[in-house]
């Protein structure tokens, strides 16, 4: 399956900048989303391949945000990114992968492909 669409979830502007541009140098169209409060209606409109999500949002908590989309997208792959991890990161049948920041974006890109087959 190519990537196409990615969905990425990061308060970080920087951050969120930089992975945008590089996902779309390699032909991915990208929408950031700053906050967590409406993460499963954009996930519907946008219907991404994956999503991309920060733990750490301004609004709402990431975990809450993943069981959120988790339900809705049962199927949707979905990268979780923190600077910490903790023991109450879910993992599920290989749709679900973390990633500790910072990290390389080869490591996402490699991550996404993975998910995404």
């Amino acid at each position: 399956m190519t990537i196409e669409r990615v969905l990425l979830v990061e308060d970080d502007v920087a951050i969120a900048s930089g992975v945008a541009t590089l996902l779309e140098l390699e032909g991915i169209h990208v929408r950031v989303v700053e906050t967590g409060r409406d993460v499963a209606r954009i996930t519907a409109a946008f219907r991404p391949d994956a999503l991309v999500l920060d733990l750490s949002l301004p609004d709402v908590d990431g975990i809450v945000v993943y069981r959120e989309v988790r339900r809705a997208f049962p199927s949707l792959a979905i990268i979780i990114s923190s600077g910490t991890l903790d023991g109450d990161t879910p993992s599920d049948a290989g749709r679900t992968a973390y990633l500790q920041k910072p990290y390389e974006f080869a490591t996402l890109l490699a991550t996404l492909r993975k998910l995404t087959v």
